[in-house]
């Protein structure tokens, strides 16, 4: 038996598969975004999921990744030179003129 569920933190979706182990008669719950991989019995994993705590240390565990994007840098342009930048992003297939002008820059 496997299961999916996705949730949301600090604004990533994550999807997570529950899997039944009958030989330990226990549950493993993992995600390979997250790289949380752990084995519960049916009772704790209820608890667990049920729980605060659950976002929380998924939150934390991205936080400490650094997979979360939770900075912002504000540049000044002109309305042509916008234009121009969101041209150049659509041409070379990105989604936004962030990702644009992150991948100019940190490359």
């Amino acid at each position: 038996m496997k299961n999916k569920f996705t949730i949301t933190v600090l604004g990533k979706a994550l999807e997570f598969a529950i899997v039944f182990c009958s030989k330990q008669n226990l549950y493993r719950l993992h995600c390979s975004e997250v790289g949380f991989d752990d084995v519960f019995d049916a009772e704790d994993l209820a608890r667990f999921l049920a729980s605060e705590d659950f976002e929380f240390f998924i939150a934390d565990e991205l936080r400490r990744q650094k997979k979360v994007k939770n900075r912002r840098i504000q540049i000044r342009v002109t309305e042509e030179e916008q234009d121009i930048i969101e041209e150049k992003a659509i041409k070379k297939g990105y989604k936004s003129t962030s990702s644009y002008v992150r991948s100019l820059a940190i490359a």
